[in-house]
């Protein structure tokens, strides 16, 4: 079995997170992956303890780290949920004062669904999935200050916190700026969360078949596009 040190390599954790997550230098990610910010990160949301296990369970084939399939459901749901309330707030009108009740319950309906899938990995060890997740609390992450003009925290557990106040009185540009358009903080939080589903699935699949495959040879999980389009 390989030892510590020679998974995170003489560069310190940077290596082994580069090669758990897969980043290249182009990705959106792989700017921090080699700093002491997505150490942090990963450390504070427990994904390095959670892809730690799984790099063991890989080298050990540990039958206990494998995940049940009511976990995996839990997940998956919770990810279709939260990909469903991101795509909402993408869509919304922030031009009119007139829309904020609206708003409001579609922030709510989102704080509670991206609480949720955070909750539900608890449990979880798929790599793919865990590696999607902490992606998406570094994106919220990087959008902390706007989340926080609006009224919502981030938790020292990664979950949300929603002051009704600070939103009612926040400025609709901001949340226009958050949430609004293809390339907003919302669209990637759909990204991740269609992903994360994905992970699920194929997961899902591999659990009750042995495969990710079908008997006919045709690969069975859902592609993050073809969420995404479900979902539009």
């Amino acid at each position: 079995m390989s030892t510590i040190s020679s998974i995170v390599g003489s560069g310190g954790t940077s290596s082994f997170i580069d090669s758990m997550l897969g980043s290249s230098s182009t990705s959106s990610t792989s700017s921090t992956s080699s700093g002491g910010l997505v150490d942090y990160a990963l450390i504070k949301s427990g994904a390095y303890k959670k892809l730690m296990s799984a790099y063991y369970a890989e080298q050990s084939s540990d039958e206990s780290s494998t995940d049940s399939e009511t976990t995996l459901k839990t997940t998956q749901s919770s990810a279709k949920d939260l990909a469903k309330s991101a795509t909402v707030l993408q869509k919304a009108d922030y031009s009119s004062e007139d829309n904020r009740e609206d708003l409001l319950e579609a922030v709510k309906d989102y704080v509670e669904d991206y609480n949720s899938l955070i909750e539900s990995t608890d449990d979880l060890n798929d790599t793919t999935a865990l590696r999607n997740v902490l992606w998406l609390t570094q994106q919220t992450s990087s959008n902390e200050n706007l989340l926080s003009e609006i009224g919502i925290t981030i938790n020292s557990d990664n979950t949300l916190s929603l002051d009704e106040e600070t939103f009612n009185s926040a400025n609709l540009t901001t949340m226009k700026t958050l949430f609004s358009g293809s390339s907003s903080y919302a669209s990637q939080v759909v990204t991740k969360a269609a992903a994360v589903y994905s992970a699920t699935a194929s997961a899902l699949n591999s659990t009750t078949t042995g495969s990710a495959y079908t008997s006919s040879g045709t690969y069975t999980s859902l592609s993050t596009g073809s969420i995404i389009d479900s979902l539009t």
